[in-house]
Order: structure tokens, then sequence, then C-alpha cells
């Protein structure tokens, strides 16, 4: 047995030698998925039997549905979590709908007040609520959340200042979402290293003018690629022409869905995207 368990080993280290990691479990691309629900917030991640929300989207009866489609055709068995990053109608209304199709007991649902700001929502269809505070982290899968803001929410997470601004990271590659508003006090001071030029970020409040993110901060965070819940991209790209930021490339609903696939040092970006595209 002893002999059979060694020349076992042997054959595993002359493999491991000879085809390097391939014979390990190979690990999953994390995916980034930009919904195309209009003028709405709605962000899948999936990572693996991971997966989780970063706001979903408005109950319009056109898009609502649209994200049910999506979700299916993504195999997405089980959400682990929903991180609602305040309380407006297009980032919250299709959430219990949502919860209904794609949670269980066991999903979290993360947002920016100590209790549940609004009783319409109220009991869940499913999971249960946990405050996310700035600084807070999570880690899901081999993905990394860090709430960068904001300081305070004095308006009960119903006002644009208050929405939550939420740091992925997976490998060298981060994500920033920031709902609806950057505090530029986040940026400059409380988390100047993290945020200082990301790969990807969310463009608070649909690149509607006035711009809820001040020019200073925006050229800290330098993105490489800005990607817009909403068709107001040509706002987005005037503020960066203004701000000599010519390099940055936006994106928004008009290309509609959105996909980043990241293996934690190479990212490829899809527009376009039908639903199940990227399936296992």
């Amino acid at each position: 047995m002893r002999k059979m368990m060694r020349a076992a080993l042997a054959l595993l280290v002359a493999l491991t030698l000879l085809f390097g990691t391939s014979i390990a479990e190979e690990k999953p691309l994390l995916e980034v998925h930009q919904l195309n629900v209009g003028c709405a917030n709605c962000y899948l991640i999936k990572y693996g039997e991971t997966s989780f929300m970063i706001d979903c989207g408005i109950d319009q009866e056109i898009t609502a549905p649209l994200v049910d489609e999506y979700l299916a055709a993504a195999d997405i068995g089980k959400l682990d979590a929903c991180i609602i990053t305040h309380y407006h109608r297009d980032h919250i209304r299709n959430m219990n709908r949502v919860l209904a199709g794609f949670g269980d007991e066991n999903t979290v649902v993360y947002g920016p007040s100590k209790g549940f700001y609004n009783n319409d929502y109220l009991p869940f269809a499913a999971g249960y609520y946990r405050q996310m505070v700035n600084y807070d982290q999570l880690q899901l899968g081999d993905v990394h959340l860090t709430c960068v803001g904001p300081t305070d929410t004095k308006g009960g997470g119903n006002i644009n200042k208050d929405s939550l601004n939420i740091l992925l990271t997976y490998g060298s590659h981060r994500f920033l979402f920031t709902g609806d508003y950057v505090r530029s006090v986040d940026v400059m001071e409380q988390h100047e290293e993290l945020l200082r030029d990301v790969d990807v970020m969310q463009f608070p409040h649909h690149g509607l003018e006035p711009f809820c993110v001040d020019g200073w901060a925006l050229e800290r965070i330098n993105p490489k690629t800005i990607i817009v819940p909403g068709g107001f991209g040509g706002n987005v790209e005037k503020l960066l022409r203004q701000r000599k930021m010519g390099d940055t490339q936006v994106l928004d609903t008009t290309k509609g869905n959105l996909v980043f696939l990241s293996d934690g040092a190479q990212m490829e970006i899809y527009t376009y995207v039908q639903p199940g595209q990227f399936a296992q």
C-alpha cells in the first residue's frame, strides 16, 4: 500500500512539473455585468458559484422581466448578496422581484442605513438586512469588496449623497461602483491609495448634469474605463475633455448589456451581450 501511495505521489509531482498548474482546478473568471435597464442601476457580479447584485434596477414593465431573463440565462441559482447603494427607485424598486426569484433565507441585503429605510419593501421576499458603512469589507469567494464611503448618511440612505461606494478588487483589477454620488473627501483623503487609477468606474447618477463627482476627484480616480447606467455617456465624454482625460473610454447603455471578464491579470470587455452568452 505504501509503495502504491509513493508511486501515486511521484506521478502527481511529475505531472505538476510537466503541466504546471493546468492539472489543478482552474479558477473561474470574474464576470461584471452592467445590465441595460435604461436610466437605472443594475449590476450582476459572478465568480464561479458566487453571485451578487449591486442595485437591482427599477420595476418598469419592460425592464423588470429583462432582469429575470438575464439572471436565469446566466445560471444564477442563488444570490449570495444584494447591495443597495441607496433607496431611490431606479436602484431598489426591482429588489424584491429579484430576491423572490434568486434569493433565499441566506441572501444578505446590504444598505446604507441602520435599519431598512422604507417599510414598503418589508418583509423582504428573501434574505435579511445588514447595514454597510465606510471601511466595511466583504470577501465573496476570491472577490474582495471595500466600502469606500460615504463618511455619513444624514439622509437615512434616501439622498444621492448617501450612496454607498463599493470598490471591488480581483487580482490586479479594481472596479468602483458609485451609486449616485462620490464624495471628494472619501477619494482625496480617506481612500486615496485604494481609489487611485482604478480600472473601471461606474459614473454616478447616470452621467446627468450637474455631475455628482468633482472633477479633481475624477482625475484622482483616473479610470481606464467609465461605464454609465443610462444613455448619457456624451455628457461624461465632455467632462473628460474638459479635464484633459482623453485616454479614458466611456461605455453607456447604448452599447447594450456590458460584460467585463477578468482572470485577475487580463481583462476583456464585451458590448451588446445577449442573455446567457457567458453561461457555463
